[in-house]
């Protein structure tokens, strides 16, 4: 997302070349409310023992509810919003451990095309 224009309609329709027809038929919209995402957060900590930040668990939770496959890319730290976590989930946001720990291991860099067909084919083989 571009943060200094906040709508991508423009960019995603460019990917449909303006049929808006075909982009309904590839796009499914979902709707979550502040407590379905706060519900998320909690239960993904408590199951997996993973901190979600907010825009994860949005999309981790209409990617439970659409039929098909679907992957969900963490695009924010929790502890972008670490005082709001606390608030809303009564979770402690400090992952110093974890940064650590990944800072430790080496870097892994993949090369890819860029266009949808590799990057599935990227996704699927690995």
């Amino acid at each position: 997302m571009d943060i200094g224009s906040p709508n991508n309609m423009e960019r995603i329709l460019d990917l449909f070349n303006y049929d808006h027809a075909e982009f309904c038929k590839s796009v499914k919209a979902v709707k979550v409310t502040d407590k379905q995402t706060i519900d998320t957060i909690k239960k993904v900590y408590q199951k997996q023992n993973y901190l979600m930040d907010f825009h994860t668990a949005v999309a981790f939770n209409a990617a439970e509810r659409i039929d098909g496959k679907s992957i969900v890319v963490a695009t924010a730290s929790p502890l972008k919003f670490a005082k709001e976590i606390l608030r809303e989930t009564g979770i402690k946001v400090d992952n110093s451990n974890l940064v650590e720990e990944l800072r430790k291991k080496d870097k892994r860099v993949f090369a890819c095309d860029n266009n949808y067909e590799a990057v599935k084919k990227f996704l699927k083989n690995n």
